[in-house]
């Protein structure tokens, strides 16, 4: 987590970042993020996120790290035509999931 959004900023990005966590707010802005939310009090995460883009678009790019909690709405930040990266190796140090229940649940949404 904490080199993802120093390298992104880094890049020339503005940084939403999506905590479960107030906790971690602190942490998030020092290292870059412009516009932190929590999910947990924010259960619309995609229409969340998408207000600070410029007419509410969207956003170009999407790492997702969260697992298939929040996937589906990870996938309603995205704007249309951009890129979504599942961070695959930081969900399955996080998950006992099967990869294979992973593939169902991304195809069923």
């Amino acid at each position: 987590m904490h080199s993802k959004p120093q390298f992104a900023v880094a890049a020339g990005a503005t940084v939403i970042a999506t905590t479960s966590s107030d906790s971690k707010v602190e942490l998030l802005k020092s290292l870059g993020a412009r516009h932190l939310i929590n999910y947990y009090k924010t259960p619309e995460l995609g229409t969340a996120v998408r207000e600070p883009t410029v007419e509410k678009e969207g956003v170009d790019f999407v790492l997702e790290v969260g697992g298939v909690a929040t996937l589906a709405q990870s996938l309603k930040c995205v704007k249309n035509g951009r890129s979504y990266r599942y961070d695959w190796i930081s969900w399955r140090r996080a998950s006992q999931e099967p990869a294979d229940d992973l593939g169902s649940k991304i195809g069923a949404l």
